[in-house]
């Protein structure tokens, strides 16, 4: 009895497949990569002037005290 043997196209096509799927995979895990970093950046980014905005909002939310002349 003869065994299974698949041609060469079938085989040549599945592994273009695999290749498509790891690259596909690869862009994805990349882009994710990506976006929790930039995530993570914008969070350091926001402590990192966070005292200035702080000074900021504090400075303009007072009023101002002026001598009034009686």
């Amino acid at each position: 009895m003869q065994g299974f043997r698949p041609r060469l196209e079938e085989c040549s096509l599945f592994v273009i497949w695999l290749l498509a799927c790891a690259v596909v995979d690869r862009l994805v895990v990349s882009a994710a990569a990506r976006t929790v970093f930039f995530e993570h950046l914008q969070v350091h980014r926001f402590w990192a002037l966070a005292p200035a905005i702080r000074f900021g909002l504090e400075r303009n939310a007072l009023p101002a005290v002026q001598g009034g002349e009686s």
